[in-house]
Parts: structure tokens; sequence; C-alpha cells
């Protein structure tokens, strides 16, 4: 059986940037996830002020595809 894989898309992350409850729960439901066998990426803005967190740094481009039920967006 194949593992199924998640994209968990959000503007905010927390510990990184945290306005709201959106930024836990982006926080909590990897582990969560991960718990039930499924593989999990997150992606969230790369802001300044996570620049200035010492360790993190841009990884990839600034634009990325994503090809979903046959259809690619940018």
């Amino acid at each position: 059986m194949k593992k199924t894989s998640v994209l968990l898309i959000g503007a905010t992350m927390a510990p990184l940037v945290k306005v709201g409850g959106l930024a836990d729960v982006m926080e909590s439901l990897p582990d969560a996830l991960k718990k039930k066998n499924i593989a999990v990426s997150a992606l969230i803005p790369f802001y300044e002020s996570i620049s200035k967190t010492p360790g993190m740094k841009k990884k990839g481009s600034e634009t990325f595809s994503l090809t979903f039920n046959g259809k690619t967006h940018h």
C-alpha cells in the first residue's frame, strides 16, 4: 500500500510566526498525522522575522508548481 503524503499550506506556523489559531494547528497537526504514518510537509511564506531566526534559511525558489486533479497550478 502506498504511503499517504500531505502538504499543509498556511499563512502562519507556531513557533516561527504566530498570529492566531491557525499557527497552533499548523504546529500540532503534522505530529498527529505522523503518528498515523502519514508523510507530512508544511509550507508557509518566508517572512522577514523567520529570516532573523537562528538556523533558518530559505530553501527552494520563490515560486513552485503543484499538480492537483490533473491540473498544474503555479
